[in-house]
């Protein structure tokens, strides 16, 4: 899993897709797509996301992503397994509500090329979200031009200092 103390890899599914993950972190980290079994990808649905995160601030006819286990042999996830630094992991946790309730952060192990691998991976708790296929699915279930303006302003929040950027407040409120 950890190459060396300072970089871990992170399972990335949904919308953080390469071209998201470049605008968040200004830099394209050292990827690889795999396909996981035991996992179900679901769509989340505005009420999902409000019930799971209270706090959220969430447009109407908004959708995220979410993954969680499921024992079923059919059951696999294409994801990017990205290795990330512990401040690009931060700008992707922040991009992803933070993990506050919404999702949960856990180390998954398993072989992938006949090595042993480990890798961080956000889920979702049983009983919410509708199942999609894992392996095809769109990844912009919203707007792809405003998710990669959100992408941006969250990585301008982030580092004003870096970016010359004169946006300190909320991110955008508009429709994903």
């Amino acid at each position: 899993m950890i190459k060396n103390s300072n970089t871990h890899k992170y399972a990335a599914y949904g919308a953080l897709t390469e071209e998201v993950v470049e605008v968040l972190l200004g830099t394209k980290p050292k990827s690889e797509e795999i396909l996981v079994k035991g996992l179900e990808l679901v769509v989340l649905s505005r009420k999902d996301i409000v019930n799971l995160y209270s706090d959220a601030d969430v447009p109407d006819g908004f959708r995220l992503y979410g993954v969680r286990p499921n024992k079923s042999p059919d059951s696999k996830v294409k994801l990017r397994v990205m290795e990330l630094n512990e401040e690009q992991q931060t700008i992707i946790d922040v991009f992803n509500f933070g993990i506050n309730n919404l999702y949960s952060q856990f180390t998954m192990g398993m072989t992938h090329k006949e090595q042993p691998m480990q890798f961080l991976l956000d889920t979702v708790p049983n009983g919410f979200g509708t199942v999609v296929d894992g392996e095809n699915y769109e990844p912009y279930l919203n707007n792809r031009e405003l998710t990669l303006r959100v992408a941006q302003e969250t990585r301008n929040e982030f580092y004003p200092h870096r970016q010359g950027a004169e946006f300190y407040g909320r991110r955008s409120r508009e429709r994903l």
